[in-house]
């Protein structure tokens, strides 16, 4: 699961749920940030309407780049919820 699933599940009410989906969307965005799955549909209809993005560009100018970011990213946030997890143990 991602970070953003389980901060809905932690939040009490639409409100806060919300509140946590606007907040991360505009961080992404702000940031300059791109998720491979949300990028890869928007090249698809970008090129059904008939952007000129060839499959070979996309590939390499977007989809790659922003796999190789989600990848990092879920790497260290795994690593992090190990060492949550060990530190936990540790004490109790």
């Amino acid at each position: 699961m991602t970070a953003l699933a389980w901060m809905l599940i932690a939040a009490r009410g639409l409100g806060p749920q919300l509140v946590l989906i606007w907040g991360i969307a505009a961080l992404v965005v702000l940031a300059g940030l791109n998720n491979v799955v949300i990028s890869a549909a928007q090249m698809f209809i970008a090129m059904f309407l008939g952007a000129p993005i060839t499959v070979g560009h996309w590939l390499t100018a977007n989809f790659l780049p922003a796999l190789l970011g989600n990848v990092i990213g879920g790497v260290f946030v795994t690593l992090l919820h190990v060492v949550q997890a060990q530190y936990q143990q540790s004490e109790g």
